[in-house]
């Protein structure tokens, strides 16, 4: 639909031919019209990568914890003018506290705040102090390095990462029922919890008894299959809810992300299992059956245990679905997106058009 915006430039040169017709060259027209599709094709890739921007939750253990220390460098530099004059300039850098995490494996270094590293230190107990001299440094007693590595306690660490889902945007293959605001609330649909590095939790919904032990076991698992399995394991609790919210959950995120294996679980005020559903872009369909079916045969529900089972069997057969097996997917673009590069493509016209009247050298 964006390649409507490509009528702008007709336009544009008729309007400028009609009225302004002598003072406009062929090469004019030739501009006007080239640098539109340019525009016009970069609208279209733009708008395509904002609207499929997505984000997946990856987990991981953190291996240690670094504080660099604030510091301040001074630093003089000197250049010649035109004229043969030479300048010198002392310039004054303040560098600030940074905090971060360094994660197991090649999970790279996430930033973190001074509560979370202090946190961090308190569970550790071993932080050590490195002295530090920095080239430059003209302040004094700072610029030290404090670290924190673990031992015999973990730390769990999430990070967000984005990736392009075009399937989030397209209806076209993917049909996944819009989900009303009425829908959310009859189902008790939920959000994805805002991503904190040490407290995003795994287990959603509807609270249970033991709730904050089985979460914790649950995000120690991810933990332990995050970065090699690439996978991120939710679990959902609906009360007193039918098996259609799980449905309406799937569609609501739109199937989820590529790394995640989503357990529903129904259960009543007893909480007695009363139905599971697994939802996953993994093409494991078997993987997800067993899930299921493990889950059902429960009579009491037993997060432990079926955290246990899943985490298990994802260590086994689990495989993260490629998303770019879906590039060949077509994305409208969103309302807004096509009134900003309407306003975009018209404004290089109005322009082309004004620099094109008013050359002198057509």
């Amino acid at each position: 639909m964006i390649f409507f915006l490509i009528l702008i430039p007709f336009a544009t040169i008729g309007i400028v031919w009609a009225f302004w017709g002598k003072f406009l060259a062929y090469w004019e027209i030739l501009l006007i019209f080239g640098v539109s599709l340019v525009a016009v094709v970069a609208c279209k890739f733009v708008t395509e990568y904002i609207d499929s921007y997505a984000f997946e939750y990856w987990t991981n253990f953190c291996a240690k914890a670094v504080h660099d220390e604030h510091w301040t460098e001074r630093y003089t530099t000197t250049s010649t003018d035109k004229k043969g004059h030479t300048h010198t300039q002392t310039h004054t850098v303040h560098h600030p506290d940074q905090y971060y995490v360094v994660c197991d494996g090649d999970g790279g270094n996430v930033s973190i705040s001074k509560s979370e590293y202090r946190e961090i230190v308190q569970k550790f107990s071993n932080e050590t102090k490195t002295k530090n001299w920095h080239i430059n440094q003209v302040s004094w007693g700072d610029g030290n390095t404090f670290t924190t590595v673990a031992g015999d306690k973990q730390v769990v660490v999430t990070q967000s990462r984005h990736y392009v889902n075009k399937v989030k945007k397209s209806r076209s293959v993917f049909n996944f029922p819009d989900v009303s605001k009425e829908d959310k609330q009859e189902y008790n649909l939920v959000d994805y919890p805002v991503v904190s590095t040490l407290h995003t939790p795994s287990i959603l919904g509807s609270p249970t008894t033991n709730q904050t032990l089985e979460n914790e076991f649950l995000c120690f698992e991810n933990a332990k299959l995050g970065f090699s399995k690439q996978i991120r394991i939710w679990i959902i609790i609906f009360k007193n809810q039918p098996v259609d919210a799980a449905l309406k959950q799937e569609s609501y995120w739109v199937g989820g992300n590529k790394n995640e294996l989503v357990l529903c679980i129904g259960i009543d005020n007893n909480e007695s299992v009363k139905w599971g559903y697994v939802f996953s872009w993994s093409e494991e369909e078997r993987l997800k059956v067993d899930i299921k079916n493990f889950i059902q045969e429960q009579q009491k529900l037993d997060l432990q245990l079926i955290i246990r089972y899943s985490a298990d069997e994802s260590s086994k057969r689990w495989k993260r679905k490629e998303f770019k097996d879906f590039n060949y997917l077509h994305i409208e673009p969103s309302p807004t997106a096509l009134f900003l590069s309407l306003l975009f493509v018209l404004a290089i016209n109005i322009g082309l058009a004004v620099y094109s009247v008013n050359n002198q050298y057509a």
